[in-house]
C-alpha cells in the first residue's frame, strides 16, 4: 500500500532444521504526492480552466484526474478530466450560474493515488452583462445654493418629506 512501511525477517528451514530469524529489514513504499498550486486559470459561463504544478517527490506520476466534490463529500470524476498527462484542463458544458468544487489526485503507474490534501478550487461561474450605457442615478436638485431634495418615499403621515440641506464653503 503506498505510503506504508513494512518490516521483514527471514528464516530458513531444511530437513527439519529451522535457522533463527534474521535482523529485521524495513521497506517503505512512498505514495504519490498531491500536485501543488492547483488553481483556476480561466472562467466563462460554461467553462472552467484549471492548472497545477507537477507533483514533487520520488514517485513518478503517470497521470492526474480531476474530481468534483459534492455536498455529501463524495468525489465524482469529471468527464474529460481523468487520465490527464499534462498539467492543465478545460472543463466544458457547465450550466451558467452553477457552482463547482474541484480536487485533483495524482496517480503512479500502478494506479496508486495521492492524497487530496487541502487544495481545492471552488468556482461560481456567474457572469452578469455590463450595462450598455452609464447608469443614471435619479436625483432632483431644486436649489443648488442651499438645498438638495432627493426622491424619498412619501411619508405615511401628512408631514412633508424631510429636506436635506447642504452648504458649500469655498
Amino acid at each position: 500500500m503506498p505510503g506504508s512501511s513494512h518490516v521483514y525477517v527471514v528464516t530458513a528451514a531444511a530437513a527439519g532444521v529451522v535457522t533463527p530469524y534474521s535482523e529485521a529489514i524495513g521497506v517503505a513504499i512512498p505514495a504519490p504526492q498531491a500536485p501543488p498550486n492547483f488553481r483556476l486559470t480561466g472562467l466563462t459561463s460554461t467553462t472552467t480552466s484549471l492548472a497545477w504544478d507537477p507533483s514533487p517527490g520520488p514517485v513518478p506520476i503517470a497521470y492526474y484526474s480531476i474530481f468534483e466534490s459534492t455536498p455529501l463529500y463524495t468525489l465524482v470524476p469529471v468527464a474529460g478530466a481523468t487520465g490527464l498527462t499534462n498539467t492543465f484542463v478545460t472543463i466544458t458544458g457547465l450550466t451558467p450560474g452553477s457552482q463547482h468544487t474541484y480536487v485533483i489526485i495524482a496517480y503512479d503507474a500502478d494506479g496508486r493515488g495521492s492524497s487530496i490534501g487541502y487544495q481545492q478550487v471552488s468556482v461560481y461561474n456567474q457572469f452578469l452583462p455590463l450595462p450598455r450605457s452609464p447608469v443614471q442615478l435619479p436625483s432632483r436638485v431644486e436649489d443648488f445654493n442651499s438645498r438638495c431634495r432627493l426622491p424619498l418615499p412619501k411619508p405615511r403621515s401628512s408631514r412633508r418629506a424631510p429636506i436635506f440641506r447642504t452648504r458649500h464653503r469655498g
